[in-house]
Formats: structure tokens, C-alpha cells, sequence
């Protein structure tokens, strides 16, 4: 696979001592910068920022994708087959949905990348 520039990308936690125990400590990401309304983590040599947004508006907007209807706020990781082999043995995974979901859907998906 060839080298991915690494991205940024930024979202709004409700708590940002819950946001350090699901990406610090449950899923391992080591933590760079932080004031008290945020906090950087490298995600796979990404950088993501939990900012403080106790408030913000929790919009269930979707798109069809594939047949499917995919929030539009969301993000995933592209990884090498050894990563996932890594996750897939790691003693836990961790899933992290905060706020009050009456209709919550959840899924998890797996994309094979083919072989060119």
C-alpha cells in the first residue's frame, strides 16, 4: 500500500476526561497537545482533536452509500493487514456512542481493499 499523508481532523466530545479514557487508554493513542476545552491524539500517525462541545446539536443527518444510509459525520481508518491482525488480538475494542440515541443503528464495517 502506499503512504497516506496523514490528516487532521477535529470533533466535539461532551467530556474531555472520558474522551482521554476511550482514545488514551482504551484505544491506545498516545496524547500530544491539550488545554482544557481539547485534546490532540495520534491515531495511526493521525492527528484527531476531541474539543469540548457539551452542547452542540447532535444531528442524525445521513446519505446513501452503497444502499445504505451512512451519518454524515463520521470517520474510519485505512490500515495496513498487521494493524487489524493487531486489533483483532488486542484483549478488548472499544466502542465509544455518548448522548441519548433512542434509535441508535451501529455497524461496523470491514472494506478489502483489491489487489491491483
Amino acid at each position: 500500500m502506499t503512504s497516506l499523508t496523514p490528516f487532521h481532523i477535529a470533533f466535539p466530545v461532551r467530556d474531555i476526561a472520558e474522551a482521554r479514557r476511550f482514545y488514551g487508554e482504551m484505544l491506545g493513542c498516545p496524547e500530544g497537545r491539550s488545554a482544557p476545552e481539547w485534546v490532540d491524539f495520534d491515531l495511526y500517525g493521525h492527528q484527531i482533536v476531541a474539543h469540548l462541545a457539551p452542547d452542540e446539536r447532535r444531528d442524525a443527518a445521513t446519505n446513501p452509500v452503497d444502499g445504505e444510509d451512512v451519518p454524515v459525520r463520521h470517520f474510519g481508518l485505512i490500515l495496513e493487514p498487521a494493524d487489524w491482525r493487531d486489533l483483532a488480538t488486542a484483549p478488548a475494542l472499544g466502542l465509544h456512542v455518548a448522548g441519548d440515541w433512542p434509535d441508535l443503528k451501529l455497524e461496523l464495517w470491514w472494506v478489502k481493499r483489491s489487489s491491483r
